[in-house]
């Protein structure tokens, strides 16, 4: 018997497998799930994502596609006609750039809010219970104004269809509903947040989503049996960044796309004004403002510059082929996770053990040695003749990685072992895009200095 050209990978119990089954329902697509045993990694697992070793995964032709949101996208992108040939499949993800930026601030809001909070409710992680209630209740609040201000009065955050920011919220649907059960706390409450419950109840009853969310008591049920206070089985969640390195060498993104940017500092320990308006849910940096309109998050805001930027004129940071674009997602989101928190570590800018951060920045580095083979095929970038979405992420943190050097007195960027990612490091600094935006090493020294000195001086002032 031959193989399915579409196989799931995933644990039916999993928000992050159940929002990919989602969207391959709602483009009619085909699939084979292949379920996974819990406290078991099938060899079928580790081979297709054998970095981490999480489900979900998407195999499409036996080529491998992880990471829940990347995977969302990568079903719109590929079957954005009706796989069964009928009429066109509504698209996932909206089509005004702005909008998608929109949903995909919301969906990762979700994503560093939801699972974190039900964890501790359903006592698979240790923690306050109260404070988790409040945090998730204070992240359901937010999601319902936004609702109020995407949906335009329609029935769901995509409108009249079922969209991105719909998927990635009603996967959490079910286990919120649970730990009601578990932890005896209201959360969808119809007197707080009634535009979100309406919506709960809308999506969980159509037919693309009916079938994928179990009932609570089955979650519930499986809590139980599982022991998943012991067992945990994340699917893709990751644990929100502690801190960032200075973003703004991302901005190349706009250069590179040719584009004049009016970069507006920060003061270090104060935010502005304009900060706190444009980016009031996470009051960071950085935040693009065009024609007034505020995007946060960098990833976001680079996928923004191309969409809004693309022209045959310059060329795109990210690539066309659907496949290679998640390939560049995936190592760029795998960047952010395991490089930035242990950067800070190695500055001394928050606690941590610096042997266990410098070997988690080597592994990280040897495994994008190994990608930069795959993703570069021969040529001087991760993006092929010239930079792209990865290199911009992946390159934002060169300037610290070197800083760190100093820093902790650690190798980091070394060429007997990292040959083909150290001379990529060295063509991207060199780049035009990239030579007047990143700071020099002994600036970033100073700055971590200071830095640490402001820490210090807030927390003794507590």
């Amino acid at each position: 018997m031959s193989e399915a050209a579409v196989r799931v990978i995933g644990l039916w119990a999993s928000p992050y497998v159940i929002r990919v089954l989602i969207a391959l329902k709602l483009k009619g697509v085909e699939y084979e799930f292949v379920e996974e045993v819990v406290g078991k990694k099938s060899e079928l697992l580790l081979r297709s994502n054998p970095v981490h070793k999480k489900i979900p995964v998407l195999l499409h032709h036996g080529k491998p596609v992880s990471e829940s949101l990347v995977i969302v996208q990568y079903i719109d992108e590929v079957w954005s006609s009706s796989s069964s040939g009928g009429a066109p499949a509504a698209a996932i993800l909206p089509a005004d750039p702005y909008t998608r930026a929109v949903h995909r601030f919301w969906a990762q809001y979700a994503d560093d809010k939801v699972p974190s909070a039900v964890r501790i409710l359903k006592g698979t992680d240790a923690g306050d219970k109260e404070q988790a209630a409040g945090q998730l209740a204070a992240a359901l609040q937010l999601l319902e104004q936004a609702f109020v201000e995407l949906s335009h009065g329609k029935r769901y955050f995509g409108g009249d269809s079922v969209g991105y920011l719909d998927i990635a919220l009603v996967s959490h649907v079910g286990w919120v509903k649970a730990v009601e059960k578990i932890a005896g706390v209201t959360l969808l409450d119809k007197a707080k947040v009634p535009n979100l419950v309406a919506w709960a109840d809308r999506l969980c009853a159509h037919p693309a989503v009916a079938d994928a969310i179990p009932d609570a008591d089955k979650f519930v049920e499986y809590s139980v049996k599982n022991g998943l206070e012991r067992r945990r089985w994340r699917g893709g969640a990751r644990d929100r960044r502690v801190g960032e390195p200075l973003r703004h060498p991302r901005v190349c993104g706009a250069e590179a796309q040719g584009r004049g940017v009016r970069e507006l500092a920060g003061v270090v320990g104060n935010k502005s004004e304009l900060l706190l308006k444009s980016n009031p849910v996470h009051k960071k940096i950085p935040v693009l403002l065009h024609h007034g309109k505020p995007i946060a998050e960098s990833m976001i805001i680079l996928q923004y510059i191309d969409e809004v930027w693309g022209s045959d004129d310059v060329p795109a940071i990210l690539q066309a082929d659907p496949y290679e674009r998640a390939l560049q997602r995936f190592w760029a989101q795998y960047v952010d996770d395991k490089i930035a928190h242990a950067s800070h570590v190695l500055r001394g800018v928050v606690n941590g053990d610096l042997d266990e951060a410098a070997a988690q920045v080597s592994t990280a580095l040897q495994h994008l040695e190994e990608a930069f083979a795959k993703c570069g095929q021969g040529k001087s970038y991760f993006g092929g003749d010239d930079i792209g979405f990865l290199d911009i992420v992946l390159g934002s943190h060169l300037g610290w990685l070197k800083a760190v050097e100093t820093i902790a007195g650690v190798k980091v960027l070394d060429e007997t072992k990292l040959p083909e990612l150290t001379a990529w490091a060295q063509r991207f600094y060199a780049h035009h895009a990239v030579r007047d935006v990143m700071p020099e090493t002994d600036r970033l020294v100073q700055f971590n200095a200071y830095l640490i000195d402001v820490l210090k001086a807030k927390a003794s002032s507590n």
